[in-house]
């Protein structure tokens, strides 16, 4: 099939949009089974490109896709108020980005494999900086 097809999955998941040879392909929309809502970009019947994934709870990721996996620039909005903005690889904080918490404790800098790794700045929910170096999530004096 190629052009433009609705697909109901034996789960009860959804795929509306663009199709090349019987796969997603093209700008569409997923619904999964569980809630969770998937718009934006698909190659080879996988998320790749941009798009925008809420899942059932609310929380919302915007970026890029690469095989599925949030890789590249993005965005993530937690329903507990928390936001993170910067660059994923394989679904994890990868590289530079900012993160504030709810509870109102930031960090500016540096990610490696989803922690704090490299320089950065972490500013506590009292004010109190920590400003150079971080290993895998810990502050070096």
């Amino acid at each position: 099939m190629k052009g433009k097809g609705i697909i109901t999955f034996a789960d009860g998941a959804k795929y509306e949009g663009e199709m090349k040879d019987n796969k997603k392909h093209g700008k569409g929309t997923y619904t999964h089974a569980d809630g969770k809502k998937y718009v934006g970009e698909f190659r080879n019947d996988m998320k790749n490109g941009n798009g925008k994934l809420t899942s059932a709870n609310g929380d919302e990721y915007t970026g890029n896709f690469k095989d599925e996996l949030f890789d590249g620039k993005g965005a993530f909005v937690y329903i507990d108020g928390a936001h993170y903005k910067g660059e994923y690889k394989n679904n994890l904080f990868h590289g530079k980005g900012a993160m504030k918490f709810p509870d109102g404790s930031t960090y500016n800098g540096e990610w490696e494999a989803g922690t704090y790794h490299g320089k950065g700045e972490y500013i506590s929910p009292d004010g109190k900086k920590y400003k150079g170096q971080f290993s895998r999530g810990k502050f070096l004096d």
